[in-house]
């Protein structure tokens, strides 16, 4: 029956997989070869620190013919040993140290754990898994990590090492190495005590945070000249170094068979005492570092390319030193043993360099039919082993939950129904978003699965199908996914009046903060109306309007509009420049119009409709310029408008180049992630009002030295001052658009927020019922006419899509739907209007 689930085999993807293996394979291994279940150990040489690290690599059963490969102190045959658990990827570059006189190259951070774990008086036999296995070895290397539990279980002492001291750590060492003592409470009981029994008696290893441990800590680093936030930040530090949210961890803390030793840098600390206390300083961290109140789109939200929300970090962290708490615990790891499909839940927030490590670093916790269906095999592909894990879940566990945590594979050579586990959902969908259908009619029945014949049957409920789609694919850059995000925006707006309004749940802000366009207004911001400048004549006021920057703000358009108004302060130089007395109505006439002409391309440009079309809908532009009604909509007031018309083709000649624009800069600010300047906008206004000053200068100058006389002087007279009145109107007209940029900037801000919260909902759709539906499902490619089903036993609906009408469906993912809840099911279906049918998938 397994066999029959998983995808047919294909070849192994080789080195691509882990970084090890980039390493040379040394002469050290071809004359050592292991026998079964024979191990490698490593003898670490004394030294002081910074010398040269001097080791010997031999086997644990090695032929006592063969000296030379061993110290003087001859290490038995079966020597005892002590196994290090570290974290493999390091920033820094790789470092050599020697085994059996050769060099040999380990990461940086393996480096600084043998340097600290190094004794200076004697030897110290270790297992180390980047030079004890020979990782070029594919087979060597699947044999030895399936003895992984054995070789930590058999470890006279597993040596933690999380890391260098730095960031404060020192600190937070002092608190996990001080004695008892320093620790009791006015009653004379270790603080922490009543922080583990309250614990164990809610079956949990991190309770809610307890005011008076607060209190306590706080009092305990005051006293000792420390500031809180000081302590803090390193205990915030302390609990995000990668250790904690490593994959492999978790056995080679649960499988040492005594307490582990923790280092970090040279210092080290008890089990015991890390149990006790780390628990109280992490919830003392979190209630520092966490908001009482943290918004969907703040929890959804990580900045793409690895830029982390704060809140996505302290969930990661927070997770991994709960679920290494809840491993070393036995208590409370026995609910957890042999559960895959529970390991995996308390698994979404950690790593492996090899996603098949996501597996087998969780195999050796398993029930022995597990252990044998997944026993590590590097020859196999990540799709191959997800296939099996998903399998194995559905048939032998006859659980369904993980399917509300990962992506469904993507790999063709697999079934559909097979789950990507590199592939997790964001931490917040489970509890927010599919919790909501936690008594859903189709969810409270029992699983139908039926596999027979290489087939694989489900039953469910053809709901609805899908009218239209927009899909982030997870290549997608930061642009591609904004403009996408604009488009779905369009989409919901096209379908505002039919669209499916949610009567129960989910929370109204879900649907605000994801399906609906997300609005965004910064404290103090201008109320256009409420604050129309004194003055300002009613065709500048219309112009200043059109200027206003939204309230959602396109990162890098306050950048382009600043270089549109620095474009203004020169234009309105040369303008005034050429005016003189005696040729306002002659030569000066051709200046005027070009420069009004220039003016009008500004404000043309700065209108929101056409920032957008120039960086998201180039091909569109045009179109939208030809819109543009010049007489309609004429930008200059009518004082200072001349007799030639302004066509199309010459509004479209003259705003091309700002589109260009605008579009380049629109994309660079979106791609590296970064907001306009305020010295931009600062720079900006101090050019606008040079140049103002001059012209009105200028202006008052004619007007003064004016030697024309009768008739022709108060003509003269009247058009200068007309001119000087609509550059002063022009002057406080772009003063308050400047003003409106500085009080705007923050929105550009929020446009990231909007990315990074809708860039996580790879796929927003509108159903034919007008339901609107989301999916955090990897690259979903959903399409028209994909159908939506309920399927019996699975709490999240799945998107499917018939292959070739040949009634077979191919499952693309997993979707939320606003306001499915509020429908009556149970009742559809006994009166026919809903069938209940059979889906083969493939």
């Amino acid at each position: 029956m397994m066999s029959s689930f998983s995808g047919s085999r294909i070849e192994p993807e080789g080195s691509d997989h882990d970084p090890k293996e980039r390493f040379q394979s040394h002469s050290i291994y071809s004359s050592m070869g292991l026998g079964e279940s024979h191990i490698r150990l490593l003898e670490l040489l004394p030294g002081r620190h910074q010398d040269p690290i001097q080791c010997t690599l031999f086997p644990s059963e090695r032929p006592a013919s063969d000296p030379k490969q061993i110290s003087q102190d001859q290490v038995p045959p079966n020597a005892a040993y002590e196994a290090l658990s570290y974290v493999w990827a390091s920033d820094e570059e790789d470092a050599v140290i020697f085994v059996n006189h050769v060099p040999f190259t380990i990461s940086a951070n393996l480096y600084h754990a043998l340097d600290c774990v190094r004794l200076s008086d004697k030897t110290r036999v270790l297992w180390v898994d980047a030079i004890c296995i020979n990782q070029q070895d594919i087979q060597e290397k699947s044999e030895q990590v399936r003895m992984m539990d054995q070789i930590y279980s058999n470890a006279d002492t597993v040596l933690i090492y999380l890391g260098p001291d730095a960031d404060g750590s020192s600190l937070v060492m002092d608190y996990l190495t001080v004695d008892d003592s320093e620790l009791l409470d006015d009653n004379g009981v270790l603080f922490t005590k009543a922080s583990v029994e309250r614990s164990r008696a809610e079956n949990k290893v991190l309770q809610l945070y307890v005011e008076g441990q607060g209190e306590f800590l706080t009092n305990y680093f005051t006293s000792r000249g420390l500031e809180e936030k000081r302590v803090v930040e390193a205990a915030y530090a302390f609990f995000c170094r990668p250790w904690w949210t490593r994959m492999w961890v978790i056995q080679e803390a649960k499988l040492a068979k005594r307490d582990p030793v923790w280092y970090c840098g040279r210092r080290s600390t008890t089990m015991k005492r890390l149990r006790e206390r780390l628990p109280v300083l992490n919830n003392f961290t979190l209630s520092k570092k966490q908001p009482a109140y943290v918004p969907i789109e703040e929890a959804l939200a990580a900045y793409p390319r690895g830029r982390g929300k704060p809140y996505q970090d302290l969930m990661a962290w927070s997770r991994g030193v709960e679920c290494i708490l809840f491993v070393v615990d036995t208590e409370f790891a026995d609910l957890y043993s042999k559960n895959l499909s529970l390991w995996l839940d308390r698994c979404t927030t950690r790593h492996s360099t090899d996603p098949r490590d996501r597996i087998f670093a969780l195999v050796s916790l398993l029930d022995p039919s597990a252990r044998s269906l997944l026993a590590p095999d590097y020859s196999l592909s990540a799709h191959q082993i997800f296939s099996l894990a998903t399998a194995y879940i559905l048939v032998e566990e006859g659980s369904t939950h993980v399917f509300q945590l990962y992506s469904f594979t993507r790999e063709h050579h697999s079934r559909s129904l097979s789950l990507d586990f590199a592939a997790p959902f964001p931490e917040v969908v489970a509890t927010e978003f599919f919790s909501e259908y936690e008594s859903a009619y189709w969810y409270t029945g029992p699983l139908h699965l039926r596999m027979a014949d290489g087939k694989l049957n489900l039953l469910g409920i053809d709901f609805d199908s899908i009218r239209e789609a927009s899909n982030i694919d997870e290549g997608s850059s930061n642009f591609q996914s904004l403009k996408t995000i604009r488009m779905r925006q369009r989409m919901l707006g096209k379908y505002e009046r039919f669209l499916v309004r949610p009567r129960v749940t989910p929370p109204e802000r879900i649907l605000r903060a994801l399906l609906l366009a997300p609005s965004y207004e910064h404290e103090g911001a201008i109320n256009n109306d409420a604050t129309a400048p004194q003055g300002l004549d009613e065709d500048y006021l219309k112009m200043l309007q059109t200027m206003a920057p939204s309230s959602n703000e396109l990162p890098g358009a306050i950048h382009f509009s600043c270089e549109m108004l620095k474009s203004v302060a020169v234009h309105i130089g040369d303008f005034v420049d050429g005016a003189r007395c005696e040729h306002l109505q002659q030569k000066h006439e051709s200046s005027s119009r070009s420069y009004k002409s220039y003016l009008r391309t500004v404000v043309a440009a700065m209108d929101q409709g056409f920032i957008s079309a120039a960086a998201f809908e180039l091909p569109e532009l045009k179109s939208f310029i030809n819109r543009f009604n010049i007489n309609d909509t004429e930008p200059i007031p009518n004082r200072m408008s001349d007799t030639t018309t302004m066509t199309a083709d010459i509004v479209y000649s003259q705003l091309k180049a700002a589109a260009e624009l605008c579009y380049s800069i629109v994309m660079t600010h979106v791609e590296s992630v970064t907001c306009s300047r305020a010295a931009d906008i600062d720079e900006t206004g101090h050019q606008l009002a040079t140049a103002y000053a001059k012209a009105k200068a200028l202006l008052g100058g004619i007007m003064a030295s004016c030697t024309c006389g009768g008739s022709e002087r108060e003509a003269h007279r009247i058009e200068l001052e007309a001119r000087y009145h609509a550059v002063s109107q022009e002057e406080l007209m772009f003063e308050h658009v400047v003003k409106f940029l500085r009080q705007r900037k923050e929105a550009e801000y929020f446009s990231f927020e909007e990315l990074a919260v809708d860039r996580q909902s790879k796929a927003l759709f509108v159903t034919e019922a007008y339901f609107v539906g989301i999916s955090f499902q990897r690259d979903p490619g959903f399409e028209e006419g994909d159908k939506v089903v309920l399927m019996d036993g699975f709490r999240a609906p799945m998107v499917l899509r018939e292959v070739d009408g040949g009634g077979k469906f191919r499952i693309m993912g997993t979707a939320y739907l606003a306001g499915l809840s509020d429908v009556d099911f149970e009742s559809l279906i006994s009166d026919d209007v809903l069938q209940v049918e059979e889906f083969e998938i493939i």
